[in-house]
């Protein structure tokens, strides 16, 4: 069994992950320029409501490859608060 590296790394805080790897980098980045070229390629549309719905669509089919890149190349998502060590102690 081959060992996975890590291209994104689960937030400290809240839910989520950020890049810590050039491939983790390179599809952030890549992300941002499918969504301007969407942006630009469907400006002119956007008056209408068939330009709003296929600008959402690809928008959606954007996240979703890029939730699905992070899900794969990521740590396992999860809820936090920071380093647990550091947080007070809370009297009930």
């Amino acid at each position: 069994m081959s060992h996975k590296s890590l291209w994104f790394r689960a937030k400290k805080y809240g839910w989520g992950w950020y890049p810590i790897t050039w491939q983790g980098w390179g599809v952030t980045a890549l992300f941002v320029v499918y969504e301007l070229f969407l942006t630009f390629l469907i400006g002119n549309s956007f008056d209408s409501r068939a330009g709003n719905t296929t600008f959402l669509f690809l928008t959606l089919l954007g996240i979703l490859g890029l939730l699905t890149v992070c899900y794969k190349y990521g740590e396992t998502p999860h809820w936090s608060w920071g380093n647990k060590k550091n947080q007070p102690k809370r009297s009930r």
